[in-house]
């Protein structure tokens, strides 16, 4: 697996634990980050190919807090629209962010 997707995979799980608001922890959420690969690679591959810049910015070269991570892809950015929960489930959300930190590019903060 190349860097790029395992930094992918753990900043999708980033995203899941910290996206909904609802008090949910702050940690890396469990998930399963080759399921998390093929969710980062279908939702953020276009613009963070393999985690690295495109359209998006490189998300390899830096680290993310999985709070962060969720509020980013399901409330989008000046830069990024939302992934609400019809396109990805909280549960491929928390793959996500595994895959994320897998790669490097989430941690607990």
């Amino acid at each position: 697996m190349r860097m790029g997707t395992a930094f992918v995979a753990l900043a999708a799980s980033v995203l899941l634990v910290d996206c909904g608001g609802r008090g949910e922890s702050s940690g890396i959420p469990p998930g399963d980050p080759q399921a998390g690969a093929e969710q980062f690679e279908m939702h953020c591959g276009t613009c963070h190919p393999n985690g690295e810049a495109a359209t998006g910015p490189s998300l390899s070269d830096r680290r993310f807090a999985p709070a962060h991570v969720r509020r980013w892809i399901r409330q989008g950015s000046e830069r990024m629209s939302p992934i609400h929960e019809e396109q990805l489930s909280d549960a491929d959300l928390r793959d996500l962010i595994a895959y994320m930190a897998a790669l490097g590019a989430v941690e607990d903060r």
